[in-house]
């Protein structure tokens, strides 16, 4: 699984998106990707900060 590493941090690939949105207290969305499905996301997290307008 490649990751990313900055500042003593690191940030792995996700492969499967639903696992981690279930176990998440909060969804960010800084980005607008047409490919998800947002209404599914929606239904499954508690809270989504939304900065595009992606997931409304």
């Amino acid at each position: 699984m490649p990751a990313i590493r900055h500042n003593g941090f690191e940030m792995a690939d996700e492969t499967d998106l639903w696992t981690p949105l279930a176990a998440a207290d909060c969804a960010v969305v800084v980005t607008d990707h047409s490919c998800y499905d947002w209404a599914a996301i929606r239904r499954q997290v508690r809270l989504i900060v939304d900065t595009r307008y992606a997931a409304i």
